[in-house]
């Protein structure tokens, strides 16, 4: 099963090592968020440019 768009998932404890945990997941998911913006914005861009899809120079 593959989740299309994976949660943050915080981790509650008292230990520093579920910290550390905590801010990795964090830094992935907010990479993971900015990554799909910039790839919804790149293919709006191509959409608007080449509406037909013939002229597109990515395909």
């Amino acid at each position: 099963m593959i989740i299309k768009n994976p949660p943050y998932i915080y981790i509650e404890n008292i230990s520093s090592e579920n910290d550390r945990i905590n801010d990795v997941n964090l830094l992935n998911y907010l990479n993971y968020q900015r990554v799909r913006t910039i790839r919804q914005e790149q293919y709006r861009d191509r959409v608007a440019r080449y509406p037909d899809g013939n002229k597109d120079p990515f395909h």
